[in-house]
């Protein structure tokens, strides 16, 4: 990760992360703290956004912006956040996987989609993909990250 934004960066600086933040689980938010402690190894300056489910809990522990990373009515402001972003990072354990019905990983996913249709980069970082059931899933996975 550190080359890439020390390659593909230039002199912008905006970071959105996106993963299973703000929810008190000590192994997301360690994974969370060192991405960041990576991203501002590489850039001192760089404004990192993330997407939490608990913002306010977010700002408090990681001294980063968060915003609102569930719900509709937020949607049009983390458009706004990828669209003013350079890069946007999934990462932190097992996001992809997905149940009988399928739903688990569109959540991300939609991250990544959202992002790609503002223009914005997007890395998945530290993260593994879990068993995938439904032929939908495998196809969204493969294409989404292609």
């Amino acid at each position: 990760m550190t080359s890439f934004i020390e390659n593909n960066m230039g002199n912008k600086h905006r970071i959105v992360i996106s993963g299973w933040y703000g929810d008190k689980n000590l192994g997301d938010e360690a994974q969370l703290a060192g991405i960041i402690k990576m991203i501002k190894g590489v850039s001192p300056t760089a404004e990192i956004i993330i997407f939490s489910d608990n913002p306010q809990q977010t700002i408090k522990e990681h001294k980063v912006k968060a915003i609102q990373r569930t719900g509709t009515r937020y949607w049009f402001k983390r458009f706004n956040e990828l669209y003013q972003s350079d890069l946007l990072i999934l990462g932190g354990g097992t996001l992809l996987y997905d149940t009988s019905i399928g739903a688990d990983q569109m959540v991300w996913l939609g991250d990544v989609i959202t992002a790609k249709l503002a223009g914005t980069p997007t890395m998945y970082f530290n993260g593994g993909i879990g068993l995938l059931f439904n032929s939908v899933s495998k196809y969204c996975v493969k294409h989404v990250f292609n």
